[in-house]
């Protein structure tokens, strides 16, 4: 379904579009795709560090911005920016504290990814992320569909069976190890 109204709210229509799901479906393929890319790494170079995989990351990053940046000829995203920046110099201050948050962040992200790995990342990321928007629902005091508390319900479900099964793999080397001891 393509329309879907808002529940009496007098709101406009929303829609969900195939092209926003198809841009959804990308970011998927390519989060996937960077994950397992830099598992390699880790593996293949174990000199390579969280720290130095972030450094690099960042600054590909930020050439490839400033590339686009500088050699659209349709964009005027820099001029806006540096105008609004030049108005409101206050501003600098705000970029700077959220810059800062950020690398504090990708710190702990990196240092997660080096040492247990991608899916132990997006798993902690997810329930990050789910116990936010949960908090959020009862906090503002907004209204979900069946289908929402459901899907909520099956990542919740979905941890707990993947955590059951580590604990699971845990044991049974445990008791593997101790067989051969044996």
């Amino acid at each position: 379904m393509l329309l879907q109204p808002v529940a009496d709210t007098g709101k406009a229509v929303q829609t969900t579009s195939l092209y926003g799901l198809g841009l959804l479906l990308i970011n998927l393929m390519i989060d996937g795709a960077t994950n397992s890319t830099q598992d390699a790494i880790f593996a293949a170079h174990p000199e390579v560090t969280g720290q130095t995989m972030m450094l690099a990351m960042n600054g590909l990053s930020a050439l490839l911005m400033l590339a686009q940046l500088l050699c659209n000829p349709y964009s005027t995203e820099l001029a806006k920016g540096l105008a609004f920046i030049s108005t409101h110099p206050g501003v600098l201050q705000d970029m700077l504290l959220f810059g800062i948050c950020g690398a504090i962040g990708q710190v702990f992200i990196f240092y997660t990814l080096q040492e247990f790995g991608s899916l132990s990342l997006v798993t902690v990321t997810v329930t990050r992320k789910l116990f936010t928007m949960v908090i959020s629902v009862f906090w503002f005091n907004h209204h979900m569909s069946v289908w929402q508390w459901g899907s909520i319900a099956l990542v919740f479900t979905g941890i707990f069976i993947e955590e059951h099964y580590k604990k699971a793999d845990k044991l049974k080397t445990l008791q593997d190890n101790a067989k051969k001891l044996k």
